[in-house]
């Protein structure tokens, strides 16, 4: 790996799909991306393992929280019902390492925000990260508002930008 300069950011890629994971890392060895760190996880409550839903269609709506029985959803259009045993980190594992530095997370859950937000209590509150993220239930939303964030819709998709009231 090459020696970082100060200010060349870090990024860490946490992705569950194996395919989108192989895709990833062919990109960052194509690239000479030398602070590109692929993580195989899925963001989640707590350490540990889970069952994962595998999208095979797209590889893009792969979840931890089964929507089949919603009948307007895409696991119910694309017959989505594979699993996979993944492992699970939380973000309040990267605490010490992101203390300091300017920080984005970009959240894309497919319904499981409570389990990522869960899992980054100290995370949001001691970091305050920016955040980008995908959202169709905005009253998740609300915790980051007590926490000191602002919240602005990203056009009309149910995306997000949440940012720190103090910067």
């Amino acid at each position: 790996m090459a020696c970082q300069k100060p200010d060349v950011p870090v990024i860490f890629l946490l992705e569950p799909d194996l395919n989108n994971a192989r895709l990833l890392a062919r990109t960052i060895k194509a690239n000479h991306c030398s602070t590109v760190y692929l993580i195989p996880c899925v963001v989640a409550s707590k350490f540990g393992t889970a069952e994962f839903i595998v999208d095979q269609a797209s590889g893009a709506t792969g979840s931890l929280v089964n929507q089949s029985s919603n009948r307007s959803s895409l696991h119910s259009a694309y017959g989505m019902g594979t699993t996979v045993s993944v492992p699970t980190i939380c973000l309040d594992a990267y605490v010490d390492y992101c203390r300091g530095k300017k920080v984005l997370v970009k959240i894309d859950v497919e319904g499981a925000e409570g389990q990522v937000l869960e899992g980054g209590q100290s995370f949001f509150s001691e970091i305050k990260p920016f955040i980008i993220m995908e959202c169709f239930e905005p009253e998740r939303l609300q915790w980051f508002q007590e926490a000191g964030y602002r919240v602005e819709p990203l056009e009309e998709n149910g995306n997000f930008l949440l940012m720190p009231n103090e910067t």
